[in-house]
């Protein structure tokens, strides 16, 4: 979970404090670098989590099974996580990004080319994350039933976007 996630009970959960926990990798190394000035992407939050039988992180799949190999040994997570019950923001599938509002301020549209057949193309700026970093934007998307699949339209990178301000309607 990166910020807002699913539990296991199927019901929403938010971070609300994150404590003294750190980034992982998906080799399961901590790291404390990441962002688009190619250090190491963060995988996953420092908090609790498993790891499979070679280290590497996975987690349990709503769906059931694992995401990279059955989990052998949980690591608590350190002191001061705490998450809270519901969204953090009142986010919408396939409807809300994540920005960096020093790039794009937030209450931005942003119409995406390569997603027409989603909202016709339009989104909303409506969420900020601490991987969120430059000109780099998330799409708000339902979590997979397998972490291995991009979801329903793929991943995109390296696209234009255009930008609308705050306040002005989209089509």
């Amino acid at each position: 979970m990166e910020g807002d996630g699913i539990g296991l009970d199927g019901k929403p959960y938010h971070i609300e404090s994150l404590g003294s926990g750190g980034w992982l990798t998906a080799s399961g190394r901590a790291t404390a670098q990441f962002g688009p000035s190619g250090a190491a992407a963060p995988f996953w939050r420092d908090g609790g989590f498993w790891r499979n039988d070679t280290g590497g992180l996975t987690f349990p799949l709503s769906a059931g099974g694992w995401s990279n190999g059955a989990g052998v040994k949980y690591v608590p997570p350190p002191a001061g996580i705490s998450f809270a019950s519901g969204q953090s923001r009142p986010l919408a599938y396939l409807r809300s990004v994540a920005v960096d509002p020093s790039v794009i301020p937030l209450g931005s549209h942003i119409y995406i080319p390569a997603y027409k057949s989603i909202n016709g193309g339009w989104f909303e700026a409506d969420d900020t994350g601490g991987a969120i970093d430059g000109r780099h934007i998330d799409v708000y998307v339902p979590p997979p039933s397998n972490p291995s699949e991009a979801g329903p339209n793929g991943l995109v990178t390296g696209e234009r976007v255009y930008i609308v301000a705050p306040g002005k309607p989209i089509p």
